[in-house]
């Protein structure tokens, strides 16, 4: 299904991705909508924090493939390269876990060293985020990640925390 996402710190308006065409490339039209080839009606209407703080919850409730789905379009659609690399980041974060509630070692160890590296590019972007926590927390997986050693159980793997806060406008970079 499709999810539109109402971006209100720069003016637009996103149409997210069809799964069935999530492999076609986007179009970005010139009215600064990014819309997917394919057909397929309109479903949610959301704004960029809303899914943003959607994916958060299903990661935080281990709901890894949920939260990739929340978080591709506004990836997919972002336009800012620091936003979009913290995005990736996440991600790829929910895809590293996934690796490892799998027992796929080698994908979740190539994940997490990817996650970390995008989440530091995108540091400072979203700041209601408690990024620093969350890249310890992941730092500390490391090793258990290279060794393929499943000793962290899958309900003590990192959340994503915020400061408590209403979302606020972030700075235009």
């Amino acid at each position: 299904s499709f999810l539109r996402v109402l971006d209100f710190r720069y003016g637009r308006s996103y149409a997210g991705i069809n799964r069935r065409d999530r492999l076609e490339k986007p179009i970005f039209p010139q009215e600064g909508r990014c819309e997917m080839k394919g057909s397929g009606s309109m479903a949610t209407m959301t704004s960029y924090e809303k899914a943003l703080e959607r994916g958060i919850e299903l990661f935080n409730e281990r709901k890894f493939f949920e939260a990739h789905q929340a978080w591709e379009p506004l990836w997919l659609c972002a336009e800012e390269p620091r936003d979009k690399q913290f995005l990736q980041g996440l991600i790829m974060a929910a895809g590293a876990f996934l690796h490892y509630m799998k027992r796929e070692c080698t994908g979740a160890s190539m994940l997490l060293e990817k996650s970390r590296k995008a989440l530091e590019v995108g540091a400072g972007t979203h700041t209601e985020i408690r990024l620093d926590d969350f890249l310890q927390a992941l730092d500390s997986l490391r090793d258990a990640f290279n060794r393929c050693a499943y000793e962290v159980p899958l309900n003590d793997l990192p959340r994503i925390a915020t400061y408590g806060r209403p979302h606020v406008q972030r700075q235009l970079y």
